[in-house]
């Protein structure tokens, strides 16, 4: 039998596939990701080590016009959810 996820968000992301910038540490430090999903409250990233990357941060999101203080909310191998701070 298969256990029914729960939805945590506070607003439905919408799958994307587009090129982010990280930045943190007075901006000095920048790191590209590929951001999966977007919605107005946060987003879903695919990272090289998410381990690396501080709590807060910058996203950046060209193409889309965002540039967002985030948290991070939870971790994975090289996947990270943040909420938009």
């Amino acid at each position: 039998m298969l256990s029914a996820v729960t939805e945590q968000r506070l607003s439905r992301r919408q799958r994307v596939f587009k090129a982010g910038k990280i930045s943190f540490h007075n901006d000095w430090a920048d790191l590209d990701c590929i951001v999966r999903d977007l919605s107005d409250k946060g987003a879903g990233l695919i990272v090289e080590n998410p381990a690396t990357i501080p709590e807060r941060f910058t996203l950046t999101v060209q193409s889309s016009l965002i540039t967002q203080p985030c948290r991070i909310v939870w971790r994975s191998a090289n996947r990270m959810g943040v909420t938009f701070q």
